[in-house]
């Protein structure tokens, strides 16, 4: 495999297919998208398989991929996950916003609700497929339909364009379509009811027994007339200040204002907004840098230098450590037998 890779894509620098990996989305897009730019290589391998060292396994694989269901299945499951592929990089990133990550996702939505509904995006995806199809000789043709059939779509067609669009590439869009609004749904979090306290996106008095109850819960002890008057003098403040300044549009802009010092409540619920983590990333980075930092050699170290060597893994990008200065310190703690340190 390695061979025909580098003799047919030079200039790729993988020469093994990605495995499909089952918790990150990202490597998730990479090993597909990788699969389709190298699959003329995949088949010539298998092919060379087949022919000289023949084994059940190379026959199935070869006959699955050979076939032009398996071909337009992947180009569209590859081409819509593209759609996809900012969002999840976005969703790692450490310092995105919650409101930034339902725009974003919002915008994704609509856009594949978009081409759900038009011909045209998904006319490239068959034509692309076809073509693929048309290089190696694989029919164009539509499963057999029969009456009873419950292991896969049996909609008729007149074509086996028309075929794929209703049995494959409608019900994909729409299944994904549904958990992305189920996974970015504002119903999902109470606190999402906090985006009100941005000032472009203040909401009337109706909301405000909304963010009374997120307050009372998450801000300690505070008189429901206070919370009240607070939020309406927060309104009328930057309804008066439209058109005058500039009105923040995130929720780190609104905390960093300087009119908010004087709205103690509100400003402890955009703090709150501002450190809502979005996804687990900054956790799973954590289990990630424990696994390199308390290894089997350090097995016997404690709770202190391991929050300190786990913070220092983390953040070595933020934290400038001279290794003269820790050696100094490390030596001057305690008389030692060994000699760290000498005088000029």
């Amino acid at each position: 495999m390695e061979n025909i890779l580098t003799e047919q894509h030079p200039e790729e620098k993988r020469h093994k297919l990605i495995s499909l990996c089952e918790t990150r989305f990202v490597e998730r897009h990479d090993a597909i998208t990788f699969f389709l730019q190298v699959f003329d290589s995949v088949l010539t391998c298998l092919d060379v398989i087949d022919k000289e060292k023949p084994t059940s396994k190379s026959a199935c694989l070869l006959f699955s991929i050979r076939r032009f269901d398996f071909i337009i299945a992947l180009h569209i499951l590859g081409t819509t996950l593209d759609l996809t592929k900012k969002l999840s990089e976005d969703l790692q990133s450490p310092n995105v916003e919650l409101q930034e990550c339902y725009a974003i996702a919002n915008t994704v939505i609509k856009l594949i609700e978009r081409h759900r509904s038009e011909e045209i995006f998904y006319n490239r995806i068959f034509d692309a497929a076809a073509k693929v199809a048309t290089q190696h000789d694989i029919e164009i043709k539509s499963p057999r339909t029969v009456k009873a059939q419950i292991h896969r779509s049996n909609a008729e067609a007149s074509s086996p364009r028309d075929y794929y669009r209703i049995n494959v590439f409608i019900p994909f869009l729409d299944a994904l379509i549904c958990e992305m609004k189920n996974r970015f749904s504002t119903t999902n979090t109470e606190l999402t009811q906090l985006f009100s306290l941005v000032p472009s996106f203040i909401k009337p008095a109706e909301y405000d027994d909304e963010i009374v109850n997120i307050a009372k819960k998450y801000c300690g002890e505070s008189s429901s007339f206070q919370l009240y008057n607070e939020i309406a003098m927060w309104r009328e403040h930057w309804s008066q200040s439209k058109g005058k300044v500039e009105v923040p549009s995130t929720a780190i802009e609104a905390f960093y204002d300087s009119s908010v010092t004087f709205y103690p409540n509100i400003k402890n619920l955009l703090h709150l907004l501002c450190v809502l983590p979005v996804t687990s990333c900054t956790g799973e980075r954590s289990f990630s840098s424990m696994k390199l930092v308390k290894n089997y050699l350090r097995t016997t170290m404690r709770q202190d230098r391991l929050n300190g060597l786990a913070l220092m893994n983390i953040h070595k990008n933020t934290i400038n450590v001279d290794p003269l200065e820790v050696i100094e310190k490390f030596a001057q703690k305690h008389t030692r037998r060994l000699q760290f340190l000498y005088s000029d």
